[in-house]
């Protein structure tokens, strides 16, 4: 009778340290998780995301993606994409909701392009935005889309985005961004090529041609000078130092005239694309409509 007396007491006793323990353990996760947020609201992300770790260390419930997603973000803006994208990816695996797994899929987006994926990125949300069975999420996916057009100088797909989508800005600032696209849309791509072919008949016309007037003058005096060289030994018989010397002088700067005509119209059309696409994401970001996360996340990755 005493044996099953001690036995009951101290299987409530090991019942009630259990409990305690328990209690014990809860508290401190809870503890964890509201010194991460809290890390998290004065932008302490390195901290944070340390402090999310021991989080899910200690647990995985309901809570864990929502952590995960935390981590991720804060990564982004730590700009430590590949960290955020490792973070992120693992996660479409183990979650079963849809609406989740494309709100994944977009972060890993915005993180494709901040990292200069844009191929990747493209792929990734023309997938969200033809499959998605939220409208707010297919209309972030393509709010984005229509970044990733404009950072990879797509200006064409980035017009029909804008045009089919067109909630994300207001009346005038969409009339704004237009009028940029049709400018972009309809400035020569070719103007790199053009400007080697006309150095390629008189060196430096291809450099004047992009607006460098000192490379253009350069390259036609040099061009001038190792001519002359190469006609007066020829005239005067020195046929061996002609070959030899001149002609390969003359050449060489004929040829590094053509490419550096090509060089400097492509960076001149590169920076006139900058430019352009600096003028939309300005418009964005002070748009009114622009509430949402990733879209705001992406425009700050481009500074």
């Amino acid at each position: 009778m005493v044996d099953k007396f001690n036995i009951v007491k101290n299987c409530r006793l090991g019942i009630f340290i259990w409990i305690l323990t328990a209690s014990t353990v809860f508290s401190e996760e809870e503890q964890i998780l509201h010194i991460a947020q809290q890390l998290s609201e004065i932008q302490a992300y390195n901290e944070a995301i340390t402090e999310y770790k021991r989080y899910l260390f200690f647990n995985s419930d309901s809570l864990s993606i929502d952590v995960k997603l935390t981590i991720a973000d804060h990564y982004l803006h730590l700009k430590k994409y590949q960290e955020a994208k490792n973070t992120l990816v693992p996660i479409l695996s183990e979650n079963r909701n849809d609406t989740v797994g494309d709100m994944i899929r977009i972060k890993i987006a915005v993180i494709s392009i901040a990292q200069g994926l844009l191929s990747d990125a493209e792929l990734e949300l023309i997938r969200v935005s033809s499959f998605s069975r939220s409208n707010q999420i297919r209309n972030e996916a393509n709010s984005i889309l229509f970044i990733a057009f404009v950072f990879d100088s797509r200006w064409d797909k980035a017009q029909a985005v804008l045009k089919n989508n067109p909630d994300f800005v207001n009346g005038y600032n969409l009339k704004k961004i237009d009028s940029i696209l049709n400018i972009c849309r309809h400035k020569s791509q070719k103007m790199p090529v053009i400007a080697q072919w006309l150095s390629t008949f008189l060196p430096g016309l291809g450099q004047l041609y992009s607006r460098d007037y000192l490379n253009a003058a350069n390259a036609l005096a040099i061009s001038l000078i190792t001519g002359y060289m190469t006609i007066n030994s020829l005239y005067n018989g020195y046929y061996q130092e002609a070959i030899l010397t001149d002609i390969t002088l003359f050449w060489r700067y004929y040829n590094g005239n053509r490419v550096k005509a090509y060089n400097i119209s492509k960076t001149l059309l590169d920076n006139e694309d900058l430019a352009y696409q600096k003028k939309i994401t300005d418009i964005l970001k002070n748009s009114e409509e622009n509430h949402k996360t990733s879209f705001t996340t992406i425009l700050d990755s481009s500074e």
